[in-house]
Formats: C-alpha cells, structure tokens, sequence
C-alpha cells in the first residue's frame, strides 16, 4: 500500500488478507490480480532504482513491482510476473551497479544483476519464472548436517 501526502492511497493485494483488512475499494482488479496468493512471510524486499524493485519470497521467486507516477503522485503498483528463480533467501542486500547479493543459510548465497530489458515474453509462459538461478552446489553435507565447502 503506497499513502501519498495529499491522502491518496494506491493498493496492490498480494494475499486474500488486503480485502479482510482495509476498507479501500479494488474495483478495478483483474481477476488474477483478484485471486494472487503470495505468502509474504520470510520475504525480502531489494529496490533496483527509485520506482522498481523486487520481491524475493521465502522460496526464492523473484517478482518485479514497478511504482507508476503521474508527475510526483504516484497512479498505481504493478507487479510482473515472476522472473527467476533463486536460493531461499536469509538475508539481500543492494550493491553498486544494480547487484543484489542474496545470502542464504540453507543453500549457495547468488550475486544476481538486476538490468531493465523489455522483452515480449510468450503467452504459454505463465505464471513460470523466465530465468532459473543454477543452484547445483559443490558442497557435501557433513554427519553433523553443516554444509563444508570441496574447493573454493
């Protein structure tokens, strides 16, 4: 939920929760964006520049948002379709030149590099993430259930 200074409040549901919990009127919802399901809990959010930046859930999808603003009100949040997958996230933190370090206690942590590209993406696509984080590991699991690292 975005609240402007002039008391313009511009929503975007993520969960059935939104509807139970504020009174602000979503006529204007399409029925996906009506029937969305995220589970927020364990999320983490990394802005990319000053109107986008992603959400990284607890299973590692990453789904873009974009802020649109009309001159310095800010009209609507749109939120893409998912765009990676990656590790399961503990900790993201923004770095220099758009890269997101994605630290993670139960997996490989990944250094991704958020670019802004349009591409057209097919309608066979889905609701499937376009890109997949390689997650093969060269780590064994120790007795004691550690991860130790083979070779660095």
């Amino acid at each position: 939920m975005h609240v402007g200074q002039s008391s313009r409040k511009v929503v975007l549901p993520v969960n059935g929760w939104f509807a139970r919990v504020s009174d602000v009127q979503t006529t204007s919802l399409t029925a996906d964006e009506a029937a969305r399901d995220l589970q927020l809990e364990g999320s983490h959010v990394s802005f990319v520049d000053d109107t986008n930046f992603l959400v990284i859930l607890a299973n590692g999808v990453v789904i873009p948002v974009e802020i649109v603003a009309e001159g310095k009100t800010v009209s609507t949040l749109k939120m893409g379709t998912p765009q990676a997958q990656t590790t399961l996230p503990s900790t993201v933190t923004k770095g220099p030149d758009g890269y997101i370090f994605i630290g993670s206690t139960s997996g490989p942590s990944v250094l991704v590099k958020a670019d802004r590209l349009e591409v057209e993406v097919p309608e066979e696509a889905g609701d499937q993430p376009v890109g997949v984080v390689n997650s093969a590991t060269t780590m064994d699991v120790d007795d004691d259930g550690l991860w130790s690292p083979i070779s660095c």
